[in-house]
């Protein structure tokens, strides 16, 4: 991945009530991959821009924090998106990149194959399968699997 050409995101749910939920883990996510991809990365700057940017808030909302190569930092704040209230359909396709592209393990703003793939497949979400068979990820949800009772998210490629 060419550095500059993307910023790292981190997509969060701040619950009016709580706060941010799991933040601590997507700030370790994003100091992980900041140091993997050489992004300057400072935790305490993010946590009080988060913070400033939610200290007003009164409903649940989406968070998005972006940071580029040089360490600068963006925030959207957006209202959560309504939850489908039926099973949606997906689609499942072969994973369109090398199963080691970094695009697979980073959260990064280079999602040009993840929207192409679903805007081709018109489903409400498409699910990329490895040549082994394993499930990977989805083009912009997550993947939970309940294990001992718990809903987890499973490594990279361990599907």
């Amino acid at each position: 991945m060419a550095a500059g050409a993307f910023d790292l995101i981190e997509t969060m749910r701040f619950e009016a009530i709580d706060g941010f939920v799991e933040l601590e883990s997507h700030l370790a996510r994003m100091k992980a991959s900041a140091e993997a991809l050489g992004f300057a990365f400072d935790r305490h700057d993010c946590r009080n821009d988060l913070q400033a940017a939610t200290f007003r808030l009164v409903e649940d909302a989406r968070i998005r924090l972006m940071l580029s190569p040089s360490g600068a930092r963006a925030i959207e704040v957006r209202a959560m998106p309504p939850r489908p209230q039926a099973p949606v359909d997906c689609t499942i396709l072969p994973l369109p990149v090398a199963p080691d592209d970094p695009r697979l393990v980073h959260k990064t703003s280079d999602r040009a194959f993840l929207d192409e793939a679903r805007h081709a497949a018109s489903t409400f979400e498409v699910l990329f399968i490895r040549e082994d068979g394993r499930l990977t990820e989805g083009s912009f949800t997550n993947i939970f699997v309940k294990r001992h009772g718990l809903l987890v998210t499973p490594r990279a490629g361990s599907l």
